[in-house]
């Protein structure tokens, strides 16, 4: 049950790595920099979430506090503008993360199910995805979002 671990932590940093508003300008330094403030708050709060060991009530309880710190992170992002050109890039970005939200929402619904295979899967998946979404941030120099 220590998978969640070393996965949550990559999603908290990566949740917190993208940008949205529409009507602002803002240059890619710029938004790297508050991108990257972001993450550095949402890993702060991954990182203080309790280590499950091998309890599977505390892990769903981790991952069930995970999935609001991720997605409040995405939120916040969100609300950045988005550097002009770069908008295909940054939406590309919120789908990976949008994708691992829902592997987070999968995984605990798995736990609750009590359905260990499963919820061993969707860890496995949520490696994979995390592993994608830290590439993206870091391909695009978000270097605090997409540590881990």
């Amino acid at each position: 049950m220590r998978r969640l671990t070393w996965v949550l932590v990559p999603v908290l940093a990566l949740a917190a790595c993208s940008s949205k508003a529409k009507t602002a300008t803002i240059s890619r330094s710029d938004y790297q920099a508050r991108a990257n403030a972001i993450c550095s708050s949402m890993n702060a709060k991954g990182n203080s979430l309790q280590d499950p060991g091998t309890d599977q009530a505390k892990l769903k309880q981790v991952v069930d506090q995970a999935i609001p710190i991720t997605s409040d992170g995405l939120a916040q992002l969100r609300k950045l503008p988005e550097p002009k050109g770069d908008e295909a890039t940054i939406e590309g970005f919120y789908a990976k993360l949008d994708k691992l939200i829902g592997d987070l929402k999968d995984e605990s619904a798995a736990l609750q199910a009590n359905d260990m295979p499963k919820a061993s899967q969707i860890a496995t998946t949520f490696k994979t995805d995390s592993t994608a979404a830290n590439d993206a941030a870091n391909g695009y120099g978000l270097r605090v979002c997409g540590a881990g």
